[in-house]
């Protein structure tokens, strides 16, 4: 009976409808919220994005593309604000620790990418592979392509279904030939281990994971596939697991996470 009144009530004329934008939270000031501040805080409401200083971004983006790829960031991950923080700031260190000037040849792999083109393009990838099933949707690709068409202010030549070539400019000089490859399957991490996923098919100088559904290291396969002096970077369950594959760990305060490269030893 309790429910059918408060039902009632909810439709009847004249009442006043909470002042908010559907998909919203009920947070806004306009309406009070009933979360407690640590759910605020877990949900990443009143988050803020990090400003960095106009003139150190100049300096380690040199050029337009890449400043227009940082600006262009995304992140689909829930607390968005937060986590696009972590992959702002990710880009902000590497690419002042000169990680970025000393990736060795091979393909910079990016598990569970999305269409997140940029954060690849920002770590100097010229040879990228993303993975992720969510590429099996074909409206995702045209995404993808549109978000690249944007930073570039250009055109993307499709040579086939799962490969694209596009110009990037990541100097003040010149701009180079940057090659994605799509594979549309899971790695085999976390709970998707089956038979039919992603295969290394090359040499990775950059493995790259964010939201990549499990731990890189859970498949040793592509540890083994990365070159030396080759990094890993993203999200790492063992410590030991990746010293028995070769790696040493290179603390990366900003992101508070570890970059880990392949050694001879």
């Amino acid at each position: 009976m309790k429910k059918l009144l408060h039902i009632l009530l909810n439709i009847l004329p004249g009442r006043k409808e909470p002042n908010h934008r559907p998909g919203s939270f009920l947070g806004d000031e306009t309406y009070p919220s009933t979360l407690t501040l640590e759910q605020r805080q877990r949900f990443g409401l009143g988050e803020k994005l990090i400003e960095f200083d106009p003139d150190e971004l100049s300096e380690i983006l040199p050029s337009e593309n890449l400043m227009d790829a940082f600006q262009s960031m995304k992140a689909m991950t829930f607390p968005k604000i937060a986590a696009l923080n972590d992959k702002r700031s990710s880009v902000v260190e590497l690419r002042k620790s000169g990680v970025i000037q000393n990736i060795p040849q091979g393909e910079m792999v990016y598990i569970g990418s999305g269409d997140d083109i940029e954060y690849p393009l920002l770590l100097g990838g010229t040879n990228i592979v993303l993975v992720d099933p969510l590429f099996q949707i074909p409206v995702h690709m045209r995404e993808l392509i549109q978000r690249i068409e944007e930073i570039i202010e250009g055109q993307v030549l499709q040579k086939d279904a799962f490969t694209l070539v596009f110009p990037f400019s990541f100097d003040r000089v010149s701009c180079e030939p940057v090659t994605v490859r799509i594979v549309p399957k899971y790695a085999n991490i976390g709970a998707h281990q089956s038979s039919d996923v992603y295969e290394p098919s090359g040499d990775i100088a950059f493995l790259l994971g964010f939201a990549s559904g499990g731990y890189l290291d859970e498949d040793e396969r592509l540890l083994r596939t990365v070159v030396t002096n080759g990094y890993v970077y993203g999200p790492i369950d063992s410590d030991d697991t990746m010293k028995s594959n070769k790696f040493s760990a290179i603390e990366v305060l900003t992101a508070q996470t570890f970059l880990y490269k392949k050694t001879l030893v």
